[in-house]
């Protein structure tokens, strides 16, 4: 009855005062799940800073026990960080230190660019999990740049990467739906369904593109169903938010069963390409498109419905991409880097139906710091609210969404 009633912060003062007390916390807890801001990290306090959306509080957590160059994500309640080398990374809990640091193998990919390039500082755009890391058997997906994706059992000690052979370009975005993974290609005009359990480790000398194979394996990918789809962006380009459009980005999230899939439309926000100060460089001479100079102004919502061939006139297509006007009184969608998530407002009171909580998608944070690129779509009149009730020009790096758990037992 009491835990109850008690919001996270207090959760963890009751988990903290016996070991039968976190015991029933862990194994009875039925909280609220209410996604936190991560808005600053400073590495040489190591403190994470955080904020509560359904307090409206920010709270400061910090984690001595980790040695992190930088926070890249979240997912199941747990970081993504990296500590010197980019392709070094670990996940930790921030909210209990009784847990495990995870490390995950190195990540034997030649990108390109030099180590400390502001690239190479970026090959991982997206991870999830499809459990919690302490559960035996948490499947780890990653997105590349290269639209690679790297996967691999906790507890194996290389990854196996899997390449397309079709140049589709799959991987734009991954999910774990109806219990299997999903990926689709770059026009949307086919959804993968694909079988990690047993992958086809390729001998052929083409995919062999990065010399040493000791630390990483290459797969084919290993197809166990392709949903032909009527071509997305065909559908796209006749909306008129699109446009207008700068630049977009795309999401793939399950919605009360049903999967979804996001647009999320950039535009100039000040600037002309013609400046020459427009873009920046990196250290390995590509121009860098500056963030500041774009930003969110609308989305896209479409649900994959499964279409009859006769009315539809064109048997090639199993399914079809319907616009959503409204996603319901009662749903939220949370997008962000490496989270992607529908919410209730049953389930969690006090956030806002029919909206789109987004963070700041972006993969690096330029000197001197700067407003980020987050705030709440509102799908009734496309209007967008700030997401945080402060000024987040000052803290110099991207936020991005956890739902904090304290981890089991």
């Amino acid at each position: 009855m009491i835990l109850e009633r008690l919001a996270f912060p207090d959760n963890l003062r009751f988990a903290a005062v016996c070991v039968a007390w976190k015991r029933v916390t862990v194994e009875r807890c039925q909280i609220p799940k209410y996604p936190w801001v991560m808005f600053s990290y400073t590495r040489q306090t190591k403190v994470l800073s955080f904020f509560s959306l359904s307090e409206s509080r920010v709270y400061h957590v910090n984690i001595p026990w980790v040695e992190a160059t930088q926070c890249l994500g979240s997912c199941q309640g747990w970081v993504l960080a990296s500590n010197h080398h980019p392709k070094l990374c670990f996940l930790f809990n921030p909210f209990s230190r009784e847990v495990p640091i995870i490390e995950l193998p190195y990540l034997n990919i030649w990108t390109g660019y030099p180590i400390y390039c502001w690239h190479s500082q970026n090959i991982f755009p997206k991870v999830i999990l499809s459990s919690s890391p302490t559960d035996p058997g948490c499947l780890v997906l990653a997105i590349l740049d290269s639209c690679e994706l790297p996967c691999l059992k906790l507890g194996d000690n290389r990854w196996v990467v899997l390449k397309d052979i079709e140049e589709d370009y799959f991987g734009q975005d991954v999910v774990f739906y109806n219990g299997q993974v999903y990926t689709h290609s770059k026009n949307g005009h086919q959804l993968v369904v694909l079988d990690i359990e047993d992958p086809i480790i390729s001998d052929d000398e083409d995919f062999d593109l990065y010399g040493n194979q000791i630390y990483t394996l290459y797969a084919l990918y290993p197809r166990k169903e392709v949903i032909n789809v009527c071509p997305f962006m065909e559908i796209l380009g006749q909306d008129p938010l699109f446009e207008d459009a700068s630049f977009y980005h795309n999401y793939l999230v399950q919605s009360q069963g049903n999967l979804l899939l996001v647009y999320r439309i950039y535009c100039h926000a000040a600037g002309s390409l013609d400046d020459p100060d427009f873009f920046t460089h990196c250290e390995c001479g590509r121009r860098i498109f500056p963030r500041r100079h774009i930003q969110t102004v609308s989305f896209l919502v479409y649900k994959l419905v499964e279409c009859n061939p006769e009315s539809s006139g064109d048997s090639n297509f199993r399914y079809n991409w319907v616009k959503q006007t409204r996603l319901g009184d009662d749903q939220v969608l949370f997008l962000g880097r490496s989270f992607c998530q529908s919410l209730s407002t049953v389930d969690c009171p006090g956030l806002k139906g029919n909206t789109i909580y987004f963070t700041d998608d972006g993969k690096v944070v330029l000197n001197p710091p700067q407003q980020k690129d987050m705030g709440i779509y509102h799908l009734d009149d496309g209007q967008i609210e700030p997401l945080l009730p402060f000024d987040s020009s000052q803290f110099n790096v991207l936020p991005f969404w956890i739902i904090p758990s304290i981890g089991k037992f």
